[in-house]
């Protein structure tokens, strides 16, 4: 045991065999780690794209979504990409973009159904109706209505029977 432990001291303390361990660790952790980041870099990651192209308001079903496999660099550059198929069901693409055919969800293309600039119009309730009054640079006073104004306002109209219906509104 002793003449083993002799030997192998001096084995290790020849400088050219300390080099010759040091070269080829040196080349093993190289290669491990240059190994592990390709892996790291070129990974499928599995993300949602549109299978037809989205226009504007549309409502987001299953049957308008797809998968596909890219490149986890593409994920990790693309910080706005939205990477769950869950995430877009019921939501709608925003007014005034559109998702084209076998193009992948941006989080500033999507929005909820409360964001929409219709939102106030669709959920109208039963006997309810809406009134669209023509504005003017007169009738708002130079554009000088803001919010936390209080403003009265006033209706005239005919109803079913052309009779004049007249008054206040809010």
């Amino acid at each position: 045991m002793g003449n083993i432990l002799t030997t192998l001291k001096r084995f290790l303390g020849n400088k050219n065999t300390v080099s010759i361990i040091g070269v080829i660790a040196g080349i093993l952790v190289l290669y491990v780690g240059y190994n592990w980041r390709v892996k790291q870099a070129t990974t499928p990651v599995v993300i949602p794209y549109a299978k037809t192209a989205l226009t504007s308001r549309h409502k987001i079903t299953s049957e308008d979504i797809g998968y596909m496999e890219v490149s986890s660099e593409v994920v990790r550059k693309s910080p706005n990409l939205i990477k769950n198929g869950r995430d877009l069901i019921d939501k709608q693409i925003q007014y005034g973009n559109m998702v084209p055919k076998n193009g992948f969800f941006y989080t500033e293309q999507i929005t909820d159904d409360q964001n929409t600039p219709d939102y106030a119009i669709n959920n109208i309730p039963d006997g309810y109706t809406i009134i669209y009054l023509d504005v003017d640079i007169n009738s708002t006073y130079g554009n000088s209505i803001y919010p936390g104004n209080y403003i009265d306002l006033y209706f005239k109209g005919l109803d079913d029977n052309r009779n004049i219906i007249f008054g206040k509104l809010l």
